[in-house]
Order: C-alpha cells, then sequence, then structure tokens
C-alpha cells in the first residue's frame, strides 16, 4: 500500500482489526476490506474466499464498493463475482 494516500497513521489504523486474535470465522469480508483496502491481494482474496463460503452478507458490495479498488483488475475479482450472481453490477453501463 501507499502509505502517501492515507498516511502511515492511516494505514496503521487499518491493520488493527489483522492484529486482533479475537477475529473469528464471521469476520471473513471485513478483514478482507481491510487487506484490499491496503492492496494487500493474496490475503484479501483469501479472506474473500472464507467469506463467499461462509456466504456473508458484506460481500454484496463487493462490485461497487470503492474499498476493492485496488484488487478489481485481477482476474480472481471478477472470478467471484461471476460466481457470486454479480458480475453484471461491477460492469459499466453504455
Amino acid at each position: 500500500m501507499d502509505p502517501g494516500r492515507i498516511g502511515v497513521e492511516g494505514e496503521a489504523a487499518l491493520r488493527i482489526p489483522l492484529e486482533s486474535p479475537n477475529h473469528g470465522e464471521d469476520a471473513a469480508a471485513p478483514l478482507a476490506w481491510v487487506y484490499a483496502a491496503l492492496g494487500d491481494k493474496e490475503p484479501a482474496f483469501a479472506w474473500l474466499e472464507k467469506a463467499y463460503r461462509n456466504h456473508e452478507g458484506g460481500l454484496i458490495l463487493l462490485g461497487v464498493a470503492p474499498v476493492s479498488q485496488p484488487i478489481r483488475h485481477d482476474p480472481r475479482f471478477e472470478s467471484l463475482l461471476r460466481r457470486m450472481g454479480l458480475a453484471a453490477i461491477s460492469q459499466p453501463t453504455p
């Protein structure tokens, strides 16, 4: 992640949930959003897949949430949207 975008303090604040020993299976989507915002693709997609398997409601905004911008060009992003039936939502309309 480029600390210049959000500052060192902002990046540190985003990492707090990642360091918490209390995050459980029901926290996969929020953790995915944090990793996505940080631009850490591998853990972001690992948590997104876990959230998908857990049927977490937080994924409904995946295609339109600004926090997902850093990972949108990864083929795994579109693949996940397709599996969720949300692929059309993320596509710009003509």
